[in-house]
């Protein structure tokens, strides 16, 4: 463990004693894992599992156990609640945006709801990348105009492509024709 006194330099003269002395703990959370954090009963370790979730689902989960844990504190609920919202708004697999809430429970009701929208949106995302490996393993590169029409197509049109990739002759078979 690192003294505080090592991170803040020393000052000169009157100054010194308004310099910090707390003792402080640094824990890396990136030394953990999954397996060994959710055998932890405590708030930090519910902290670094929010910020690696294992999946959309394990979210749910965590947001149960918060909640139970901080049941006779409504003034933390609010808080976690709170943090819990901004960090997964800030997460880019998870394009989603999520009304104000207040509460622990607020919050995991409206992921509860979100869950099908994600499973479907990465079900979708990881159909269109297989179908572009299919693609470029078969054809070499794809126009930019196939790229946008995969990005923006259904889950049921690129599982019609997936089917088609392996017994097409070109991509025009598959797309029609495209602009050079």
């Amino acid at each position: 463990m690192t003294d505080v006194c090592e991170l803040i330099p020393p000052v000169p003269g009157l100054v010194e004693q308004f310099r910090p002395r707390m003792k402080h703990l640094l824990i890396d959370e990136n030394a953990y894992g999954e397996r060994e954090l959710a055998s932890l009963r405590n708030l930090v370790a519910a902290v670094f599992r929010i910020e690696h979730p294992a999946s959309p689902q394990a979210i749910g989960g965590l947001l149960s156990l918060l909640a139970d844990w901080l049941a006779d504190r409504p003034d933390l609920r609010r808080m976690f609640a709170l943090w819990i919202r901004a960090t997964l708004m800030r997460r880019a697999e998870y394009r989603i945006a999520l009304p104000q809430v207040d509460d622990l429970q607020e919050l995991n009701v409206m992921l509860a709801e979100r869950l099908e929208e994600w499973a479907h949106a990465y079900k979708a995302e990881g159909e269109a990348l297989a179908l572009q490996k299919l693609l470029r393993r078969r054809f070499g590169s794809i126009p930019a105009e196939v790229l946008q029409e995969i990005s923006g197509a259904s889950v049921e049109q690129i599982d019609i492509w997936l089917d088609q990739v392996l017994d097409a002759g070109s991509l025009e078979e598959i797309f029609g024709p495209t602009t050079p």
